[in-house]
C-alpha cells in the first residue's frame, strides 16, 4: 500500500513518500476483530512516517496494547481516510516525447 508501483521503480521506493495529498473522510464499518489482526501485520514505522507527513498524528510506536479508542484510531486513519493526489510524477519517469 505504501510502495511505489512504477514499473522498474525497485529502489528507495518504501515508504511511498506522498506529497500535496487532498484529504477526504469516508464511513467505515468497525469490526474490533480485523483491526486486531491487521494491527500487528502493519509496518509501524512506515505507517508513522506516511501519516506525519500527510498531518495526521498516530503514537511514534505502537501501543503494547491495543484499547478499542485506539483501534477506533486506527481504522479511521487506515480505512476512513482517502487520498487524492493531484499530480503524481514518478521521479525515474522516461523522456515524453509529444507530436
Amino acid at each position: 500500500m505504501l510502495q511505489c508501483h512504477a514499473k522498474g521503480c525497485t529502489t528507495n521506493n518504501y515508504p511511498l513518500v506522498i506529497a500535496d495529498a487532498e484529504l477526504e473522510e469516508i464511513e467505515a464499518d468497525f469490526n474490533v476483530d480485523f483491526m486486531k489482526k491487521l494491527l500487528y501485520k502493519l509496518d509501524w514505522s512506515a505507517l508513522y512516517q506516511t501519516t506525519f507527513d500527510l498531518g495526521i498524528l498516530i503514537p511514534e510506536a505502537m501501543p503494547e496494547e491495543a484499547d478499542e479508542d485506539f483501534l477506533k484510531n486506527l481504522h479511521h486513519v487506515l480505512l476512513e481516510v482517502s487520498l487524492y493526489i493531484p499530480v503524481f510524477f514518478h521521479f525515474q519517469l522516461r523522456r515524453l516525447t509529444f507530436s
